[in-house]
Protein backbone atom coordinates (compact mmCIF):
# COMPACT_ATOMS: atom_id res chain seq x y z
CA UNK A 1 0.00 0.00 0.00
CA UNK A 2 1.05 3.85 -0.42
CA UNK A 3 1.04 4.94 3.35
CA UNK A 4 2.60 1.52 4.76
CA UNK A 5 3.53 2.45 8.28
CA UNK A 6 7.51 1.78 9.39
CA UNK A 7 7.88 -1.37 10.40
CA UNK A 8 9.51 -2.35 14.08
CA UNK A 9 11.48 -5.34 15.02
CA UNK A 10 10.38 -6.91 18.81
CA UNK A 11 14.06 -6.32 19.56
CA UNK A 12 13.61 -2.84 19.74
CA UNK A 13 11.99 -3.49 23.87
CA UNK A 14 15.50 -3.83 26.04
CA UNK A 15 13.98 -5.93 27.95
CA UNK A 16 12.66 -9.06 24.81
CA UNK A 17 16.40 -8.51 23.77
CA UNK A 18 18.09 -9.68 26.91
CA UNK A 19 15.22 -12.27 26.99
CA UNK A 20 16.04 -13.43 24.19
CA UNK A 21 20.13 -13.34 24.96
CA UNK A 22 19.16 -15.60 28.50
CA UNK A 23 17.32 -18.37 26.08
CA UNK A 24 19.47 -18.70 23.27
CA UNK A 25 22.31 -19.02 25.94
CA UNK A 26 20.02 -21.95 27.97
CA UNK A 27 19.15 -23.09 24.36
CA UNK A 28 22.81 -23.34 23.51
CA UNK A 29 23.06 -24.96 26.82
CA UNK A 30 20.65 -27.97 26.49
CA UNK A 31 20.27 -28.37 22.77
CA UNK A 32 23.46 -27.95 21.21
CA UNK A 33 24.45 -26.30 17.89
CA UNK A 34 21.70 -29.03 15.86
CA UNK A 35 19.26 -27.94 18.39
CA UNK A 36 20.00 -24.28 18.04
CA UNK A 37 20.04 -24.06 14.00
CA UNK A 38 16.90 -26.29 13.90
CA UNK A 39 14.89 -23.71 15.63
CA UNK A 40 15.95 -20.77 14.02
CA UNK A 41 14.76 -22.36 11.00
CA UNK A 42 10.99 -22.17 11.36
CA UNK A 43 11.57 -18.19 12.75
CA UNK A 44 13.61 -18.05 9.56
CA UNK A 45 11.24 -20.08 7.08
CA UNK A 46 8.58 -17.69 8.51
CA UNK A 47 10.42 -14.05 8.31
CA UNK A 48 11.36 -15.02 4.54
CA UNK A 49 7.70 -16.73 3.44
CA UNK A 50 5.36 -14.93 6.15
CA UNK A 51 3.25 -18.19 5.77
CA UNK A 52 2.54 -19.50 8.79
CA UNK A 53 0.60 -23.02 7.00
CA UNK A 54 4.66 -23.47 6.23
CA UNK A 55 5.58 -23.04 10.35
CA UNK A 56 2.57 -25.60 11.37
CA UNK A 57 4.22 -27.43 9.03
CA UNK A 58 7.56 -27.57 10.11
CA UNK A 59 5.74 -28.02 13.74
CA UNK A 60 3.75 -31.18 12.70
CA UNK A 61 7.26 -32.84 11.31
CA UNK A 62 8.79 -32.23 14.26
CA UNK A 63 6.54 -33.72 16.55
CA UNK A 64 5.79 -36.75 14.35
CA UNK A 65 9.98 -37.46 14.76
CA UNK A 66 9.42 -36.94 18.51
CA UNK A 67 6.55 -39.44 18.58
CA UNK A 68 9.26 -41.65 16.41
CA UNK A 69 12.52 -41.32 18.85
CA UNK A 70 10.21 -41.60 21.78
CA UNK A 71 8.75 -45.04 20.63
CA UNK A 72 12.39 -46.08 19.71
CA UNK A 73 13.58 -44.92 23.46
CA UNK A 74 15.89 -42.92 21.85
CA UNK A 75 14.30 -39.54 23.12
CA UNK A 76 13.72 -40.81 26.62
CA UNK A 77 17.59 -41.44 27.14
CA UNK A 78 18.30 -38.11 25.14
CA UNK A 79 16.45 -36.57 27.31
CA UNK A 80 17.64 -37.85 30.81
CA UNK A 81 21.14 -38.28 29.55
CA UNK A 82 21.56 -34.00 31.16
CA UNK A 83 19.94 -33.63 34.11
CA UNK A 84 21.42 -37.28 34.98
CA UNK A 85 24.91 -35.74 34.39
CA UNK A 86 23.92 -32.16 36.36
CA UNK A 87 22.77 -34.48 39.26
CA UNK A 88 26.11 -36.79 39.51
CA UNK A 89 27.79 -33.27 39.31
CA UNK A 90 26.05 -31.48 41.96
CA UNK A 91 26.69 -34.76 44.44
CA UNK A 92 30.52 -34.34 42.59
CA UNK A 93 31.57 -31.37 41.99
CA UNK A 94 35.27 -33.22 40.83
CA UNK A 95 33.55 -34.64 37.93
CA UNK A 96 32.39 -31.39 36.27
CA UNK A 97 36.02 -31.45 33.69
CA UNK A 98 35.20 -35.06 32.73
CA UNK A 99 30.95 -33.92 32.33
CA UNK A 100 31.97 -30.94 30.37
CA UNK A 101 34.23 -33.98 27.88
CA UNK A 102 31.49 -35.82 28.16
CA UNK A 103 29.11 -33.34 27.42
CA UNK A 104 30.70 -32.08 24.46
CA UNK A 105 31.11 -35.50 23.11
CA UNK A 106 27.31 -35.99 23.24
CA UNK A 107 26.91 -33.30 21.09
CA UNK A 108 28.49 -35.41 17.96
CA UNK A 109 26.44 -38.27 18.06
CA UNK A 110 23.79 -39.12 16.29
CA UNK A 111 21.54 -39.87 18.36
CA UNK A 112 22.00 -36.56 20.14
CA UNK A 113 21.83 -34.61 17.02
CA UNK A 114 18.54 -35.98 15.44
CA UNK A 115 16.86 -35.45 19.28
CA UNK A 116 18.48 -31.98 19.74
CA UNK A 117 17.49 -30.41 16.29
CA UNK A 118 13.48 -32.51 16.37
CA UNK A 119 13.08 -30.55 20.12
CA UNK A 120 14.65 -27.48 18.23
CA UNK A 121 12.14 -27.67 15.22
CA UNK A 122 9.41 -28.00 17.44
CA UNK A 123 10.09 -25.00 20.09
CA UNK A 124 11.53 -22.79 17.21
CA UNK A 125 7.91 -22.96 15.68
CA UNK A 126 5.84 -21.32 18.24
CA UNK A 127 7.76 -18.27 18.23
CA UNK A 128 6.97 -17.97 14.99
CA UNK A 129 3.51 -18.88 15.03
CA UNK A 130 3.08 -16.28 17.97
CA UNK A 131 4.86 -13.52 15.92
CA UNK A 132 2.64 -14.84 12.68
CA UNK A 133 -0.67 -13.70 14.84
CA UNK A 134 0.37 -10.75 15.88
CA UNK A 135 1.48 -9.31 12.50
CA UNK A 136 -1.59 -10.59 10.54
CA UNK A 137 -3.60 -8.35 13.74
CA UNK A 138 -1.19 -5.47 12.53
CA UNK A 139 -2.30 -5.85 9.05
CA UNK A 140 -6.08 -6.15 9.82
CA UNK A 141 -5.54 -3.17 11.69
CA UNK A 142 -4.04 -1.60 9.05
CA UNK A 143 -6.90 -2.46 6.84
CA UNK A 144 -9.12 -0.56 9.61
CA UNK A 145 -7.31 2.56 9.29
CA UNK A 146 -5.39 2.15 12.19
CA UNK A 147 -1.50 2.61 12.29
CA UNK A 148 0.05 -0.85 13.44
CA UNK A 149 3.49 -1.39 15.60
CA UNK A 150 4.10 -4.22 12.81
CA UNK A 151 3.52 -4.41 9.35
CA UNK A 152 5.97 -6.43 7.05
CA UNK A 153 5.97 -7.84 3.79
CA UNK A 154 7.73 -11.29 3.22
CA UNK A 155 11.05 -11.17 1.40
CA UNK A 156 9.76 -13.49 -0.94
CA UNK A 157 6.81 -12.34 -1.40
CA UNK A 158 7.42 -10.69 -4.64
CA UNK A 159 9.62 -13.74 -6.30
CA UNK A 160 6.02 -15.98 -5.24
CA UNK A 161 4.24 -13.09 -6.84
CA UNK A 162 6.31 -13.49 -10.36
CA UNK A 163 5.61 -17.10 -9.98
CA UNK A 164 1.97 -16.75 -10.09
CA UNK A 165 2.12 -14.50 -12.98
CA UNK A 166 4.50 -17.27 -14.66
CA UNK A 167 1.81 -20.21 -14.21
CA UNK A 168 -1.86 -20.56 -15.68
CA UNK A 169 -4.64 -18.53 -14.54
CA UNK A 170 -6.80 -21.46 -13.89
CA UNK A 171 -5.77 -23.76 -10.85
CA UNK A 172 -7.99 -26.46 -10.32
CA UNK A 173 -11.46 -25.49 -10.37
CA UNK A 174 -10.49 -21.87 -9.83
CA UNK A 175 -9.13 -18.52 -11.22
CA UNK A 176 -6.05 -16.92 -10.21
CA UNK A 177 -6.82 -13.18 -9.28
CA UNK A 178 -3.67 -12.56 -8.04
CA UNK A 179 -1.21 -12.98 -4.84
CA UNK A 180 -1.63 -12.42 -1.41
CA UNK A 181 0.10 -9.03 -0.48
CA UNK A 182 2.18 -9.93 2.42
CA UNK A 183 2.78 -13.72 1.12
CA UNK A 184 2.69 -13.85 -2.18
CA UNK A 185 0.45 -16.90 -2.29
CA UNK A 186 -1.76 -17.39 -4.87
CA UNK A 187 -5.14 -15.95 -4.33
CA UNK A 188 -8.31 -17.90 -6.20
CA UNK A 189 -11.74 -16.77 -6.56
CA UNK A 190 -13.61 -20.15 -7.67
CA UNK A 191 -16.20 -21.25 -10.44
CA UNK A 192 -18.54 -21.94 -6.97
CA UNK A 193 -17.52 -17.99 -6.39
CA UNK A 194 -18.30 -17.07 -9.84
CA UNK A 195 -21.34 -18.67 -10.39
CA UNK A 196 -22.76 -16.35 -7.12
CA UNK A 197 -21.17 -12.96 -9.52
CA UNK A 198 -18.60 -11.07 -9.05
CA UNK A 199 -18.19 -7.19 -9.31
CA UNK A 200 -15.13 -5.45 -9.66
CA UNK A 201 -14.65 -1.68 -9.26
CA UNK A 202 -11.32 0.95 -9.70
CA UNK A 203 -10.23 3.86 -10.89
CA UNK A 204 -9.03 4.24 -14.37
CA UNK A 205 -5.94 2.44 -15.18
CA UNK A 206 -6.23 0.41 -11.56
CA UNK A 207 -6.11 -3.01 -12.86
CA UNK A 208 -9.69 -3.62 -13.87
CA UNK A 209 -8.85 -5.05 -16.99
CA UNK A 210 -6.15 -7.54 -15.93
CA UNK A 211 -8.78 -9.08 -13.54
CA UNK A 212 -11.14 -9.83 -16.47
CA UNK A 213 -8.41 -10.39 -18.89
CA UNK A 214 -7.22 -13.74 -15.70
CA UNK A 215 -10.97 -14.59 -15.76
CA UNK A 216 -11.27 -15.31 -19.82
CA UNK A 217 -8.14 -17.00 -19.90
CA UNK A 218 -8.89 -19.61 -16.81
CA UNK A 219 -12.33 -20.71 -17.70
CA UNK A 220 -12.37 -22.13 -21.57
CA UNK A 221 -16.54 -21.95 -20.91
CA UNK A 222 -18.80 -20.04 -23.54
CA UNK A 223 -18.71 -16.35 -22.87
CA UNK A 224 -19.90 -13.26 -23.75
CA UNK A 225 -17.75 -10.13 -22.97
CA UNK A 226 -20.21 -6.86 -23.80
CA UNK A 227 -17.24 -3.65 -23.40
CA UNK A 228 -18.68 -0.03 -22.83
CA UNK A 229 -15.69 1.77 -23.13
CA UNK A 230 -14.55 -0.01 -26.71
CA UNK A 231 -11.37 -1.16 -26.28
CA UNK A 232 -10.46 -2.93 -29.45
CA UNK A 233 -6.90 -4.06 -28.60
CA UNK A 234 -8.44 -5.82 -25.37
CA UNK A 235 -11.20 -7.59 -27.73
CA UNK A 236 -8.09 -8.57 -29.99
CA UNK A 237 -6.32 -10.57 -27.04
CA UNK A 238 -9.79 -12.34 -26.18
CA UNK A 239 -9.78 -13.76 -29.61
CA UNK A 240 -6.08 -14.82 -29.55
CA UNK A 241 -7.17 -16.37 -26.36
CA UNK A 242 -9.53 -18.24 -28.12
CA UNK A 243 -7.70 -18.71 -30.92
CA UNK A 244 -4.39 -20.58 -28.99
CA UNK A 245 -7.13 -23.26 -27.29
CA UNK A 246 -9.02 -24.17 -30.45
CA UNK A 247 -12.05 -22.22 -29.28
CA UNK A 248 -14.53 -20.44 -31.28
CA UNK A 249 -14.10 -17.00 -31.13
CA UNK A 250 -16.83 -14.27 -32.71
CA UNK A 251 -16.45 -10.32 -32.80
CA UNK A 252 -18.79 -7.17 -33.01
CA UNK A 253 -16.93 -4.49 -33.56
CA UNK A 254 -18.72 -1.35 -33.32
CA UNK A 255 -15.69 1.22 -33.82
CA UNK A 256 -15.21 1.31 -37.25
CA UNK A 257 -13.49 -1.66 -37.81
CA UNK A 258 -13.94 -3.89 -41.22
CA UNK A 259 -13.28 -7.18 -39.66
CA UNK A 260 -16.63 -7.11 -37.63
CA UNK A 261 -18.74 -9.89 -37.57
CA UNK A 262 -22.41 -9.42 -38.26
CA UNK A 263 -24.95 -9.80 -35.38
CA UNK A 264 -28.47 -10.75 -35.64
CA UNK A 265 -30.46 -9.98 -32.11
CA UNK A 266 -33.69 -11.13 -33.33
CA UNK A 267 -32.71 -14.73 -34.95
CA UNK A 268 -34.86 -16.65 -32.81
CA UNK A 269 -37.37 -16.80 -30.41
CA UNK A 270 -41.37 -16.29 -30.90
CA UNK A 271 -42.80 -12.93 -31.59
CA UNK A 272 -43.11 -12.14 -28.28
CA UNK A 273 -39.57 -12.06 -27.11
CA UNK A 274 -38.15 -10.65 -30.25
CA UNK A 275 -40.66 -7.89 -29.43
CA UNK A 276 -39.53 -7.92 -25.89
CA UNK A 277 -35.68 -7.65 -26.80
CA UNK A 278 -36.39 -4.49 -29.06
CA UNK A 279 -38.47 -2.32 -26.71
CA UNK A 280 -36.01 -1.78 -24.31
CA UNK A 281 -33.74 -0.04 -27.62
CA UNK A 282 -35.61 3.11 -25.98
CA UNK A 283 -36.86 5.02 -22.73
CA UNK A 284 -40.53 5.19 -22.65
CA UNK A 285 -42.00 8.14 -21.00
CA UNK A 286 -45.64 6.89 -21.00
CA UNK A 287 -46.89 2.99 -20.41
CA UNK A 288 -49.38 3.43 -22.39
CA UNK A 289 -47.29 4.25 -25.98
CA UNK A 290 -44.96 1.55 -24.73
CA UNK A 291 -48.23 -0.56 -24.67
CA UNK A 292 -49.72 0.80 -27.84
CA UNK A 293 -46.03 -0.14 -29.34
CA UNK A 294 -45.15 -3.45 -28.12
CA UNK A 295 -48.72 -4.64 -29.51
CA UNK A 296 -47.95 -3.00 -33.40
CA UNK A 297 -44.22 -4.88 -32.72
CA UNK A 298 -45.66 -8.00 -31.82
CA UNK A 299 -48.06 -8.10 -34.87
CA UNK A 300 -45.15 -7.26 -37.05
CA UNK A 301 -42.68 -9.88 -35.95
CA UNK A 302 -45.46 -12.54 -36.10
CA UNK A 303 -46.83 -11.65 -39.65
CA UNK A 304 -42.59 -11.70 -41.01
CA UNK A 305 -42.70 -14.96 -39.09
CA UNK A 306 -45.95 -16.62 -40.66
CA UNK A 307 -44.81 -15.37 -44.32
CA UNK A 308 -41.02 -16.64 -43.95
CA UNK A 309 -39.29 -13.86 -44.18
CA UNK A 310 -35.52 -13.90 -42.93
CA UNK A 311 -36.13 -11.65 -39.60
CA UNK A 312 -33.28 -8.70 -38.67
CA UNK A 313 -33.17 -5.49 -37.03
CA UNK A 314 -32.84 -3.90 -40.60
CA UNK A 315 -35.93 -5.85 -42.23
CA UNK A 316 -37.87 -5.34 -38.62
CA UNK A 317 -36.96 -1.60 -39.39
CA UNK A 318 -39.45 -1.84 -42.34
CA UNK A 319 -41.96 -3.79 -40.88
CA UNK A 320 -43.18 -1.53 -38.40
CA UNK A 321 -45.30 -0.23 -40.98
CA UNK A 322 -48.90 -1.73 -41.68
CA UNK A 323 -48.76 -0.62 -45.79
CA UNK A 324 -45.77 -2.82 -45.78
CA UNK A 325 -47.34 -5.60 -43.69
CA UNK A 326 -50.49 -5.85 -46.01
CA UNK A 327 -48.19 -6.17 -48.85
CA UNK A 328 -45.67 -8.75 -47.51
CA UNK A 329 -49.29 -10.79 -46.92
CA UNK A 330 -50.97 -9.89 -49.79
CA UNK A 331 -47.24 -11.43 -51.40
CA UNK A 332 -47.16 -14.55 -49.97
CA UNK A 333 -50.55 -15.30 -48.73
CA UNK A 334 -52.13 -18.67 -49.78
CA UNK A 335 -55.53 -17.68 -48.70
CA UNK A 336 -57.12 -19.31 -45.14
CA UNK A 337 -58.47 -18.69 -41.67
CA UNK A 338 -54.50 -17.60 -40.23
CA UNK A 339 -54.12 -14.80 -43.04
CA UNK A 340 -57.28 -13.56 -42.84
CA UNK A 341 -56.85 -13.21 -38.92
CA UNK A 342 -53.40 -11.47 -39.81
CA UNK A 343 -55.06 -9.07 -41.81
CA UNK A 344 -57.02 -8.24 -39.52
CA UNK A 345 -54.98 -7.61 -36.86
CA UNK A 346 -52.81 -5.45 -38.76
CA UNK A 347 -55.91 -3.46 -39.76
CA UNK A 348 -56.34 -3.16 -35.64
CA UNK A 349 -53.28 -2.04 -35.01
CA UNK A 350 -53.42 1.22 -37.41
CA UNK A 351 -54.89 3.43 -34.31
CA UNK A 352 -51.83 2.89 -33.08
CA UNK A 353 -49.39 3.13 -35.55
CA UNK A 354 -48.62 6.70 -34.64
CA UNK A 355 -47.49 5.67 -31.08
CA UNK A 356 -44.77 3.44 -32.95
CA UNK A 357 -43.11 6.40 -34.16
CA UNK A 358 -40.38 6.47 -32.14
CA UNK A 359 -39.85 2.93 -32.09
CA UNK A 360 -39.82 2.91 -35.86
CA UNK A 361 -37.17 5.99 -35.91
CA UNK A 362 -34.90 4.29 -34.20
CA UNK A 363 -34.22 1.16 -36.02
CA UNK A 364 -34.49 3.03 -39.10
CA UNK A 365 -32.06 5.13 -37.63
CA UNK A 366 -30.06 2.23 -37.08
CA UNK A 367 -30.58 0.51 -40.27
CA UNK A 368 -29.28 4.18 -42.04
CA UNK A 369 -26.04 4.66 -39.84
CA UNK A 370 -22.77 3.08 -40.49
CA UNK A 371 -23.46 0.31 -38.17
CA UNK A 372 -26.37 -0.87 -40.64
CA UNK A 373 -23.72 -3.10 -42.11
CA UNK A 374 -23.12 -4.94 -39.04
CA UNK A 375 -26.57 -6.34 -38.63
CA UNK A 376 -26.96 -6.79 -42.42
CA UNK A 377 -27.68 -10.99 -42.53
CA UNK A 378 -27.86 -10.87 -46.41
CA UNK A 379 -24.15 -9.16 -47.19
CA UNK A 380 -23.13 -11.77 -44.58
CA UNK A 381 -24.34 -14.59 -46.74
CA UNK A 382 -22.78 -12.84 -49.86
CA UNK A 383 -20.25 -12.66 -48.34
CA UNK A 384 -19.97 -15.03 -46.24
CA UNK A 385 -19.12 -13.08 -43.44
CA UNK A 386 -19.84 -14.72 -39.70
CA UNK A 387 -23.34 -14.21 -38.02
CA UNK A 388 -23.35 -14.09 -34.19
CA UNK A 389 -26.72 -15.85 -33.07
CA UNK A 390 -25.94 -16.17 -29.30
CA UNK A 391 -28.61 -19.55 -28.43
CA UNK A 392 -26.24 -21.35 -31.48
CA UNK A 393 -22.45 -19.53 -29.92
CA UNK A 394 -23.54 -20.72 -26.52
CA UNK A 395 -24.00 -24.40 -27.72
CA UNK A 396 -20.94 -24.28 -29.60
CA UNK A 397 -19.00 -22.49 -26.33
CA UNK A 398 -17.91 -19.63 -28.40
CA UNK A 399 -16.69 -16.30 -26.77
CA UNK A 400 -18.64 -13.66 -28.16
CA UNK A 401 -16.95 -10.30 -28.09
CA UNK A 402 -19.08 -7.03 -28.02
CA UNK A 403 -17.09 -3.53 -28.29
CA UNK A 404 -19.35 -0.60 -28.11
CA UNK A 405 -18.32 2.58 -28.90
CA UNK A 406 -19.39 4.46 -26.13
CA UNK A 407 -16.96 7.53 -27.08
CA UNK A 408 -18.07 7.92 -30.60
CA UNK A 409 -21.69 7.07 -30.53
CA UNK A 410 -22.66 7.15 -26.87
CA UNK A 411 -26.40 6.90 -27.68
CA UNK A 412 -26.36 4.11 -30.05
CA UNK A 413 -23.54 2.27 -28.41
CA UNK A 414 -26.36 2.55 -24.97
CA UNK A 415 -28.93 1.49 -27.14
CA UNK A 416 -27.03 -1.73 -28.53
CA UNK A 417 -25.81 -2.65 -25.00
CA UNK A 418 -29.50 -2.80 -23.83
CA UNK A 419 -30.31 -4.78 -26.86
CA UNK A 420 -27.77 -7.54 -26.16
CA UNK A 421 -28.18 -7.80 -22.40
CA UNK A 422 -32.00 -8.42 -23.50
CA UNK A 423 -30.80 -11.26 -26.18
CA UNK A 424 -28.55 -12.90 -23.46
CA UNK A 425 -31.71 -13.04 -21.28
CA UNK A 426 -33.11 -14.75 -23.98
CA UNK A 427 -30.41 -17.44 -24.94
CA UNK A 428 -29.93 -17.98 -21.05
CA UNK A 429 -33.53 -19.20 -20.52
CA UNK A 430 -33.03 -21.92 -23.44
CA UNK A 431 -30.26 -23.95 -21.64
CA UNK A 432 -28.32 -25.01 -18.62
CA UNK A 433 -24.90 -25.13 -20.19
CA UNK A 434 -22.46 -23.09 -17.83
CA UNK A 435 -22.33 -19.69 -19.59
CA UNK A 436 -19.91 -16.49 -18.43
CA UNK A 437 -21.38 -13.19 -18.73
CA UNK A 438 -18.60 -10.36 -18.57
CA UNK A 439 -19.89 -6.77 -18.58
CA UNK A 440 -17.20 -4.09 -18.56
CA UNK A 441 -18.09 -0.50 -18.05
CA UNK A 442 -21.93 -1.55 -17.83
CA UNK A 443 -22.87 1.46 -16.54
CA UNK A 444 -23.11 2.51 -20.65
CA UNK A 445 -26.27 0.40 -20.71
CA UNK A 446 -27.33 -0.86 -17.02
CA UNK A 447 -30.66 -1.22 -16.67
CA UNK A 448 -33.44 -3.71 -15.48
CA UNK A 449 -32.38 -6.16 -17.70
CA UNK A 450 -28.76 -6.48 -16.22
CA UNK A 451 -30.42 -6.95 -13.01
CA UNK A 452 -33.06 -9.48 -14.50
CA UNK A 453 -29.91 -11.42 -15.71
CA UNK A 454 -28.14 -11.69 -12.56
CA UNK A 455 -31.19 -12.56 -10.49
CA UNK A 456 -32.38 -15.10 -12.89
CA UNK A 457 -29.29 -16.24 -14.87
CA UNK A 458 -27.90 -18.48 -12.18
CA UNK A 459 -30.33 -20.98 -12.41
CA UNK A 460 -29.99 -21.30 -16.23
CA UNK A 461 -26.08 -22.28 -15.75
CA UNK A 462 -25.26 -18.14 -16.27
CA UNK A 463 -22.50 -16.53 -13.93
CA UNK A 464 -21.67 -12.24 -14.57
CA UNK A 465 -18.70 -10.41 -13.98
CA UNK A 466 -19.46 -6.85 -13.90
CA UNK A 467 -17.06 -3.90 -13.78
CA UNK A 468 -17.07 -0.39 -13.52
CA UNK A 469 -14.86 2.75 -12.61
CA UNK A 470 -17.38 3.70 -9.89
CA UNK A 471 -20.53 2.63 -8.19
CA UNK A 472 -21.51 6.41 -8.93
CA UNK A 473 -21.38 5.43 -12.62
CA UNK A 474 -23.87 2.43 -12.06
CA UNK A 475 -26.44 4.91 -10.46
CA UNK A 476 -26.28 7.63 -13.46
CA UNK A 477 -26.88 4.34 -15.96
CA UNK A 478 -30.24 3.64 -14.42
CA UNK A 479 -33.68 4.65 -16.17
CA UNK A 480 -34.25 5.31 -12.32
CA UNK A 481 -33.81 5.54 -8.92
CA UNK A 482 -30.30 4.97 -9.27
CA UNK A 483 -29.32 4.51 -5.41
CA UNK A 484 -32.21 1.75 -5.33
CA UNK A 485 -30.76 -0.03 -8.35
CA UNK A 486 -27.20 0.33 -7.37
CA UNK A 487 -28.32 -1.44 -3.49
CA UNK A 488 -30.31 -4.03 -5.51
CA UNK A 489 -27.05 -4.75 -7.90
CA UNK A 490 -24.73 -5.28 -4.91
CA UNK A 491 -27.53 -7.47 -2.80
CA UNK A 492 -27.22 -10.14 -5.87
CA UNK A 493 -23.27 -10.33 -5.84
CA UNK A 494 -20.88 -11.87 -3.05
CA UNK A 495 -18.02 -11.94 -4.48
CA UNK A 496 -15.88 -8.13 -4.99
CA UNK A 497 -12.64 -7.39 -6.04
CA UNK A 498 -11.97 -3.68 -4.94
CA UNK A 499 -9.04 -1.61 -6.94
CA UNK A 500 -8.36 1.89 -5.94
CA UNK A 501 -11.42 3.96 -5.31
CA UNK A 502 -11.10 8.23 -5.25
CA UNK A 503 -15.06 8.88 -4.27
CA UNK A 504 -15.74 8.80 -0.49
CA UNK A 505 -19.22 7.64 -1.62
CA UNK A 506 -17.70 4.46 -3.00
CA UNK A 507 -15.49 3.85 -0.11
CA UNK A 508 -17.70 4.22 2.48
CA UNK A 509 -20.69 1.80 0.37
CA UNK A 510 -17.30 -0.97 0.21
CA UNK A 511 -16.07 -0.69 3.35
CA UNK A 512 -19.94 -1.68 4.12
CA UNK A 513 -19.86 -4.55 1.79
CA UNK A 514 -16.81 -5.84 3.70
CA UNK A 515 -19.15 -5.65 7.05
CA UNK A 516 -17.68 -4.75 10.63
CA UNK A 517 -16.86 -6.43 13.24
CA UNK A 518 -17.57 -5.88 17.65
CA UNK A 519 -14.41 -4.21 19.43
CA UNK A 520 -14.17 -3.46 23.29
CA UNK A 521 -13.02 0.33 23.30
CA UNK A 522 -10.99 1.57 26.42
CA UNK A 523 -10.87 5.57 27.77
CA UNK A 524 -8.51 6.35 30.49
CA UNK A 525 -10.45 8.62 32.95
CA UNK A 526 -7.75 12.25 33.70
CA UNK A 527 -8.13 15.06 35.82
CA UNK A 528 -5.91 18.43 34.91
CA UNK A 529 -4.22 16.12 32.25
CA UNK A 530 -3.16 13.31 34.98
CA UNK A 531 -4.68 10.05 35.02
CA UNK A 532 -6.69 9.48 37.76
CA UNK A 533 -6.56 5.52 37.51
CA UNK A 534 -10.06 5.30 36.06
CA UNK A 535 -11.54 3.80 33.29
CA UNK A 536 -14.20 2.94 31.31
CA UNK A 537 -14.75 0.19 28.40
CA UNK A 538 -17.93 0.07 25.40
CA UNK A 539 -18.49 -2.02 23.04
CA UNK A 540 -18.17 -0.61 19.71
CA UNK A 541 -18.52 -1.67 16.02
CA UNK A 542 -15.99 -0.93 13.55
CA UNK A 543 -15.16 -1.65 10.12
CA UNK A 544 -13.37 -4.91 9.10
CA UNK A 545 -12.41 -2.44 5.84
CA UNK A 546 -11.71 1.01 6.54
CA UNK A 547 -12.61 3.46 3.70
CA UNK A 548 -9.25 5.09 3.81
CA UNK A 549 -7.89 1.45 2.94
CA UNK A 550 -9.74 1.68 -0.85
CA UNK A 551 -8.37 5.58 -1.21
CA UNK A 552 -4.73 4.22 -0.44
CA UNK A 553 -4.11 1.22 -2.67
CA UNK A 554 -1.50 1.24 -5.05
CA UNK A 555 -1.98 0.29 -8.97
CA UNK A 556 -2.33 -3.49 -9.52
CA UNK A 557 -3.42 -3.79 -5.46
CA UNK A 558 -6.72 -4.80 -4.45
CA UNK A 559 -9.36 -5.64 -1.81
CA UNK A 560 -10.85 -9.56 -2.00
CA UNK A 561 -13.94 -9.09 -0.67
CA UNK A 562 -16.36 -12.98 -0.07
CA UNK A 563 -19.32 -13.39 1.25
CA UNK A 564 -19.83 -16.82 0.08
CA UNK A 565 -17.76 -17.85 3.04
CA UNK A 566 -20.34 -20.19 5.87
CA UNK A 567 -19.17 -18.34 8.57
CA UNK A 568 -18.37 -14.83 7.92
CA UNK A 569 -17.18 -12.54 5.23
CA UNK A 570 -13.71 -13.55 3.71
CA UNK A 571 -11.47 -10.47 2.94
CA UNK A 572 -7.69 -9.78 1.97
CA UNK A 573 -5.39 -7.35 0.05
CA UNK A 574 -3.73 -8.79 -3.06
CA UNK A 575 -1.80 -8.03 -5.52
CA UNK A 576 -3.41 -8.35 -9.18
CA UNK A 577 -2.39 -11.08 -11.38
CA UNK A 578 -0.90 -10.01 -14.61
CA UNK A 579 -2.26 -12.22 -17.14
CA UNK A 580 0.18 -13.68 -19.66
CA UNK A 581 -2.54 -13.29 -22.57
Amino acid sequence: MSDTPISSSLLDDKGTFVLYLLLGACGAAALGPAGLISMMLPTLLYRLTHRPNWVFLSLFIALALLLAQWLSSDLGSALLALPQALLAVFKQPSQLESFRAEWLASFWSPVAWATSGTLGLALGALPALVTSETEHSALDALMRGQTPDVIKRAPLAPWFHRMVEARPANRGNAVVVGSDWRTGAAVVVTENDLNRHMLVVGTTGAGKTTALLNMIEASPMGTVIVDGKGDLELAHRVVEIAGARGQKAYLFDATGGEYSAVYNPVASGDFTSLTDRIMTMRVWSEPHYRTLAEGFAQTAFKVMQACKQPVDLLTAAHALDTKFLTNMLRRTSKGGETFAELAAEITAQRTAEPHVEGLRADLRNLAGSVFARLFDTSRARAQKVPVIVLTRARKEGAIVYFCLPRLKYPDQAAKLGKLIINDIKFAASGSDQPWRIILDEFSTFAGPQVLNVINQGRSHGLSAVLATQSLADIAQGAESDGRSFTDQLIGSINTFIVYRLNTPSDCELMAGVAGTHEQVEFTAQTAGGVGTGGASARHTRQYRVHPDTFKNLDVGEAILINKNAASSVRYGMLKARRSSA
